[in-house]
């Protein structure tokens, strides 16, 4: 299945295992705060994206479901 934000923003899948993925945001200037540190709202989008890949690792590629809520606790900036 594709995803056309995961397109538009260049994000690689580095692996898909049973139930896990490990995906990569390449740094973007439109994704970037001052610093150049990564806006929250990519990061969030990053996480939903590596979470549904690894859910259709365990679906033969077939997957329906929708995110309902994603919390995530920012400890640290993520630089570029």
């Amino acid at each position: 299945a594709k995803l056309p934000l995961a397109e538009a923003w260049a994000v690689r899948v580095l692996a898909v295992g049973h139930g896990s993925a490990r995906v990569e945001l390449p740094p973007q200037p439109v994704l970037l705060r001052p610093g150049p540190t990564m806006c929250g709202p990519a990061l969030m989008g990053l996480a939903d994206m590596a979470i549904w890949a690894a859910l259709l690792s365990l679906n033969e590629g077939r997957d329906e479901s929708l995110t309902a809520t994603l919390n995530i606790a920012f400890l640290r900036p993520v630089g570029t």
